[in-house]
This record gives structure tokens, C-alpha cells and sequence, in this order.
């Protein structure tokens, strides 16, 4: 699985499903805007985008 494989195996996996909920929620988010007519890969690039962005500041 590339970067999340090696060390810390089950603790790695949580992190990855805990951004999937996270992103999930996101997407939840802005489809839930009002005048919104994009696809769901748009809407979840931009979810995923933005969690990105926000992952970076906490660094």
C-alpha cells in the first residue's frame, strides 16, 4: 500500500479510515450547498483538496 505499509500497521489503517470519514463528511458538506451542480468527483476533489490544505497548516 505504498506509504501507509511498513511500521505501525493498525495504527496507520485507523488514520487512513479516519480521513476517509473526514472526507466523506466534507463531501457531505458542500453537496449540501445550496446552487451546487457538480459531479461527485469534483465535489470530493475539492473535499479532499481542502483536508490536504488543512493538514498541511497543522504541520
Amino acid at each position: 500500500m505504498g506509504i501507509e505499509s511498513g511500521p505501525g500497521g493498525p495504527a496507520a489503517e485507523a488514520a487512513k479510515m479516519e480521513r476517509e470519514r473526514q472526507i466523506k463528511a466534507k463531501v457531505e458538506g458542500i453537496k449540501g450547498n445550496p446552487g451546487e451542480s457538480r459531479s461527485d468527483a469534483e465535489i470530493r476533489a475539492q473535499a479532499e483538496q481542502e483536508l490536504n490544505q488543512g493538514v498541511q497548516v497543522e504541520k
